[in-house]
C-alpha cells in the first residue's frame, strides 16, 4: 500500500537487526510496480530468516531518490586512533571501498578540504557533483565528526548522501549508534 501511495520506483529494505543490509541481500532497489514489491518482500523475508532474524521481519519502503552522485559519510570511535570520519563513494560503492578518505575528528575545514580533494582525485565519476556541493559536504562531514567527539555517539553511517552540483545534499539513510546501544 505504501509503495503505491509513494509512487514508483521504490526501495524495500530490511530494517531490524542487521548492521549491513546489502551483505545479506536486504535491499531491493528500483521496484516499479505492486508485483515487483510483493516478489521483493518475499525475497527479503527469506533473506532475513536465513540471516537469523525472527518473524515478524521489519521492512521499510521508500520512494527511490536520485542524485548526481552518492557519498558515504561515516564515523567511528576507534580504540587506537580515537574518533575518525570516513568519506567515499556511497550506495553500493561502499562495498568496493577503494576511494575512501579518513579524517581524524574533530574535523576542521582545512583537513576536510584536503580529504575531499584526495577523494576527488581518486574518484572521477563523483567529482563534478562533489565540487558543486563542496560547502554542503564540508558541513555534513564536520558535523558528523562533532557527533563522535562530543555527543556520546559511537558510530555514524550516512549512506547514501545524495549530492548535486547545485550545492544540495540529502541524507537518504542514516544509522547512529550511541554509547548506550548494544
Amino acid at each position: 500500500d505504501a509503495a503505491v501511495e509513494y509512487g514508483f520506483p521504490v526501495v524495500l529494505k530490511l530494517e531490524a537487526g542487521l548492521a549491513h543490509r546489502r551483505a545479506v541481500g536486504g535491499v531491493q532497489l528500483g521496484l516499479r510496480g505492486p508485483e515487483e514489491v510483493k516478489r521483493a518482500w518475499r525475497d527479503l523475508h527469506d533473506a532475513a530468516l536465513r540471516s537469523g532474524l525472527a518473524d515478524p521481519v521489519q521492512m521499510s519502503v521508500q520512494r527511490l531518490a536520485f542524485g548526481e552522485s552518492e557519498l558515504f559519510v561515516g564515523a567511528i570511535v576507534d580504540e587506537q586512533f580515537g574518533p575518525i570520519v570516513l568519506v567515499g563513494p556511497g550506495g553500493s560503492g561502499v562495498e568496493a571501498g577503494s576511494a575512501f578518505v579518513v579524517v581524524l575528528a574533530p574535523v576542521d575545514r582545512a583537513r576536510c578540504e584536503e580529504a575531499l580533494g584526495r577523494l576527488v582525485t581518486r574518484w572521477d565519476q563523483g567529482a563534478n557533483a562533489i565540487k558543486g556541493a563542496w560547502e554542503s559536504i564540508i558541513d555534513v562531514v564536520t558535523r558528523v565528526g562533532e557527533m563522535v567527539c562530543d555527543h556520546g555517539v559511537r558510530t555514524v553511517d550516512v549512506n547514501p548522501l545524495l549530492v548535486w552540483r547545485t550545492g544540495m545534499v540529502s541524507a537518504i539513510d542514516a544509522k547512529i549508534t550511541t554509547t548506550g546501544s548494544p
